[in-house]
């Protein structure tokens, strides 16, 4: 029997409730959809024709969500530098006034770096819309942006957020700084080493740092990454005058660096991040393999600095969106496409997958791809329909569709493939 939940989510008629099985995609009942481009037209705006979802974020109490959306250009032929649109739309699911924030963002080329989800400050009253290079701050209350003076690493509180501040050159030590609400420096921490990125716990006393650790190569004055270092340790105080690696607790990685990894997710007493697995015997279109790679999720225990839980090696390489609720992650690769590696022309094409993971149990709750036939075109951009996010009681799950965002009541029970 296929039951009909009640839900908070209709909050106007803009947003639906289905009750229909979706048999091969998400395994969880879908309790809403919100559809972009009703939005639009209730807003005076031209509907998109290629929409994208390219971000989600619940708030931290869970009554709100912000998406991240607009215009995937065409998604057949590339056109590098054309101009997209772009917007923020924030609703309520807490009461009936829907629309907390609507913002039309800057309009950027297509060949934009890749989001990560958008990061709420503690009070819920500001969001950082976060890229590979930055992060764009927008306060909701007179809706004020500003950019940060480096990449974003997390809100240490309301009004102070951390960045990375890198010097000029590949091998130069990084400053951690300190910026206000109005994005302008106040305080710098010096680093004695290159940093790659930074997280904050969401109670704003840890902080996990990530750090390359270079070699030497064959050529003359050519330094190499050879590995990966995760650095964890207490937030500085304010007064502190630099940050001191050495008594920060290292943990060797291995691997090399996905893109999602900029955002490691804190969950209970681990912090976690999507890692790269060498060695995967990838199926090729003439019926052999190839030497390819994968990527997992792996966490480790805050205290003690040891690996706690991992999934298997599921998800192409390239780049992955983490979101964390409740002892719950929920994953999304870059999209339908080929299985990274160095013959890319030889592998067969996989889909898209998306799954959510019970960090503690370490059990995938549910695994399934929004596009199991491989409708979607192969062409199709690595930041369109990857949008996923779980609320911070871990119960719901929002996830991209192809023109609106999905909303899923998760529960426990459920088995792998289930």
């Amino acid at each position: 029997m296929i039951r009909c939940y009640a839900s908070r989510w209709i909050v106007s008629t803009l947003v639906t409730v289905s009750c229909l099985a979706r048999p091969g995609k998400n395994p969880f009942p879908q309790i809403g959809e919100i559809r972009l481009n009703d939005w639009l037209v209730a807003k005076g705006q031209a509907p998109i024709k290629n929409i994208s979802v390219f971000a989600l974020s619940f708030s931290p109490d869970g009554s709100r969500l912000a998406i991240q959306f607009g215009d995937d250009i065409d998604r057949d032929v590339v056109r590098l530098g054309q101009a997209k649109r772009e917007y923020l739309l924030v609703l309520s699911t807490a009461d009936g006034n829907p629309t907390i924030n609507w913002t039309e963002l800057p309009q950027r080329p297509s060949s934009a770096p890749n989001r990560a989800e958008p990061a709420w400050s503690p009070d819920g009253k500001s969001v950082v819309l976060v890229d590979t290079g930055t992060g764009t701050l927008i306060h909701f209350v007179g809706g004020d942006m500003c950019k940060l003076p480096g990449r974003f690493g997390g809100f240490l509180s309301a009004d102070r957020v951390l960045v990375i501040a890198s010097e000029r050159g590949p091998t130069r030590p990084t400053t951690i700084a300190v910026a206000d609400a109005h994005c302008r420096l106040q305080q710098r921490w010096p680093a004695d080493r290159l940093l790659m990125a930074a997280s904050v716990s969401p109670e704003s006393s840890m902080l996990a740092l990530l750090a390359p650790v270079l070699q030497h190569s064959d050529t003359a004055g050519v330094l190499n990454i050879v590995k990966l270092e995760l650095l964890l340790l207490p937030v500085p105080a304010e007064k502190a005058a630099g940050l001191n690696l050495a008594g920060a607790r290292s943990i060797r990685t291995g691997g090399l660096e996905l893109s999602g990894m900029r955002r490691m997710v804190f969950t209970g007493d681990a912090v976690c991040g999507p890692f790269e697995v060498s060695g995967i015997p990838i199926p090729t279109l003439d019926g052999g393999t190839i030497n390819g790679r994968k990527a997992k999720v792996k966490c480790w225990d805050m205290q003690s600095g040891k690996p706690a839980h991992e999934t298997q090696p599921i998800w192409s390489t390239g780049d992955l969106v983490l979101s964390a609720g409740a002892g719950r992650i929920a994953v999304s690769d870059s999209g339908v496409g080929f299985p990274a590696g160095r013959t890319k022309g030889a592998a067969k094409p996989v889909p898209q997958m998306r799954g959510v993971w019970d960090v503690q149990s370490g059990k995938m709750l549910g695994l399934w791809s929004p596009d199991p036939d491989m409708h979607a075109s192969l062409t199709i951009q690595p930041i369109a329909r990857r949008g996923i996010a779980i609320s911070a009681d871990g119960k719901v799950l929002a996830e991209s569709s192809d023109d609106s965002v999905l909303l899923y009541r998760l529960r426990e029970g459920l088995s792998e493939n289930q």
